[in-house]
């Protein structure tokens, strides 16, 4: 009776032991899968790369005579790199842009009695820098030079020197393009940087989400044990039954005939 309460106690003990194992293992199966659906969740923006290109033509400003002037009363004049020759390419195919601004530039180098520097040299200078320019920027470049140079030829100001106020204008337009050069590179940067992330947290995901499955492995396991336990209860119930029905049998007197 003693061996049976014991055996009894036991068991009991068992099945709570199974019980609470089960529970631990559920939460950390959720856990886990929280954790697997959170970094996927995380790491599926940073896979998407920022394709958006730096524009150089949203970053020229203040390009106007006006600008020039402010500027050099504040000599802030920006310092300017030597434009590359690029006449030798370009020869017959001068933009008639930049020869509408030539001739507004000769129009202001004009003296009183009528002399002017030519055109020519003027149009292949002026070209020179605007094929030095990217190819996206030449065209604001030309609009640009065009407004600037009918500026100055309207203007009644003549000691504006316009050598200074080309380099003024060119190096505007160096900036936006050293800008958006700048802002590329960073821009890739970034890029390169969230991939690095995004394996990381891919990496975050996979392992916890391989943990998950161990769990839910053990957890299996767990229930499996767990309804072991109660079918060999409900078995070892069942034989002492049959043996105490069986022992009473024996008990009983033998009718006499």
């Amino acid at each position: 009776m003693n061996s049976g309460t014991r055996l009894g106690a036991f068991d009991r003990l068992e099945v709570v032991y199974l019980n609470v194992l089960r529970v631990v293992i559920l939460v950390l199966a959720t856990a886990f899968l929280a954790a697997a659906i959170l970094a996927t969740v995380n790491a599926i923006p940073k896979l998407i790369p920022d394709a958006k290109e730096a524009d150089a033509r949203a970053l020229v400003s203040a390009d106007s005579l006006k600008d020039f002037q402010a500027a050099q009363a504040g000599q802030t004049a920006p310092a300017v790199s030597e434009a590359p020759d690029a006449s030798a390419d370009q020869e017959g195919k001068i933009d008639s842009r930049i020869k509408k601004a030539a001739a507004s530039l000769v129009a202001h180098l004009k003296s009183p009695d009528g002399s002017a520097p030519p055109v020519g040299p003027i149009e292949e200078y002026l070209s020179e820098k605007q094929l030095a320019l990217p190819q996206s920027l030449q065209g604001d470049y030309a609009d640009s030079l065009v407004k600037l140079m009918e500026s100055l030829a309207s203007s009644p100001d003549r000691s504006v020197d316009a050598d200074q106020l080309i380099d003024w204008h060119y190096a505007k337009f160096q900036e936006a393009t050293e800008a958006a050069t700048q802002l590329e590179a960073e821009r890739a940067v970034k890029n390169a940087q969230n991939l690095q992330a995004a394996l990381v947290a891919g990496g975050a995901a996979v392992s916890a989400f391989f943990l998950f499955l161990i769990v839910v492995f053990g957890f299996v396991l767990v229930k499996i044990e767990r309804n072991l336990r109660r079918v060999s209860v409900l078995v070892l119930k069942d034989d002492e039954t049959l043996v105490a029905e069986q022992a009473a049998q024996l008990d009983e007197p033998v009718p006499q005939g």
